[in-house]
């Protein structure tokens, strides 16, 4: 089953295109974070390559791959691109009440939006964070799919 609750099938697994970001869980309870090479419908496996993606793993000589068994995928997320598939990873390693600065992709407007605020929560299912703002109090929610970076910020509370 995929976190999106559709059953994960031989002919959907062999669909995954190269290139598509994914985050697979796996039958002894670890999880991958890649780029599908390829999937062999034939063999029952798919081929991630850059396994653990973080942004320099992506240079043209990272060759490495890890195979998965059709069998051993319990479920699966796509992500839209590369940058949202590393942004989640780095999001899970932040605890609430972090001071945070998100550079949005744009919406209405052509220009990157950037919100400030404390990491107040994460809603996994629904894929945004709260952040709140310290000086009015408001909070305002960022989908995954719209940040382009996340930097912790370093300088004292006021």
């Amino acid at each position: 089953m995929d976190p999106m609750g559709k059953p994960l099938t031989h002919a959907r697994l062999g669909d995954l295109a190269g290139g598509t970001c994914v985050k697979v869980w796996r039958t002894d309870g670890s999880t991958v974070l890649g780029m599908v090479d390829h999937a062999d419908t034939r063999r029952e496996e798919l081929v991630v390559a850059w396994p653990d993606i973080h942004p320099a793993a992506c240079a043209a000589q990272d060759t490495d791959s890890i195979v998965i068994p059709f069998p051993d995928i319990v479920a699966m997320r796509h992500f839209p691109d590369a940058t949202v598939a590393v942004l989640e990873a780095q999001l899970g390693e932040i605890p609430a009440g972090t001071r945070l600065a998100i550079r949005k992709r744009p919406g209405d407007t052509s220009e990157p939006t950037i919100k400030q605020g404390i990491l107040d929560s994460i809603d996994w299912d629904a894929r945004t964070l709260v952040l709140r703002d310290t000086a009015l109090g408001h909070a305002v929610t960022v989908s995954f799919e719209r940040m382009l970076s996340i930097d912790i910020v370093q300088w004292p509370l006021r």
